[in-house]
């Protein structure tokens, strides 16, 4: 214990030192992480609802071919045409809704990665701040014993050049 005590290293001030970060740690974790995850949850559930939705397209689709199977086969070549038309549209109308749910599925997705990276953006401006407020902190404490207060300022304003330059 004595040899730290010679090489200026105070088990306090690392204990304090390591509450600090567990408290930074948790921070980040509770504003910061949680509400990054629930906004992307919300718009997973958003593209989730238009490919249920296409899915239904889908399935509205096969019911009504079922229905024409049956309508052939007691109408007569009159119907056969009417059958045919109404299968071209319904075709039409299965392919722009298809079309639809692709096109806002594929803005969804590109306005959802822009939000990402601008929430990202901000989240490493603000980690860089509070990094240089809490080096600068430490800086200052770890030195505060040793030096008088001309020689600290020094040293904080060297330490934090070379901090700000990493």
């Amino acid at each position: 214990m004595e040899i730290l005590n010679q090489f200026g290293f105070d088990i306090k001030l690392f204990i304090a030192q390591i509450v600090n970060f567990l408290v930074l740690a948790l921070l980040f974790k509770k504003f910061l992480y949680k509400p990054i995850l629930t906004t992307l949850k919300k718009r997973e559930t958003t593209i989730k609802k238009g490919l249920d939705d296409a899915a239904s397209a889908q399935k509205a689709l096969e019911n009504a071919e079922s229905e024409k199977d049956e309508i052939l086969k007691k109408a007569s070549r009159e119907a056969e045409k009417i059958i045919d038309e109404a299968r071209k549209v319904a075709e039409e109308a299965r392919d722009a809704i298809l079309e639809d749910a692709r096109t806002e599925s594929s803005k969804v997705m590109t306005s959802m990665k822009e939000q990402i990276k601008l929430e990202k953006e901000e989240f490493m401006k603000e980690s860089k701040s509070i990094a240089l407020s809490l080096s600068q902190k430490i800086l200052e404490e770890s030195i505060k014993g040793l030096f008088d207060k001309k020689e600290q300022n020094e040293l904080i304003q060297k330490g934090m050049k070379s901090i700000k330059s990493i």
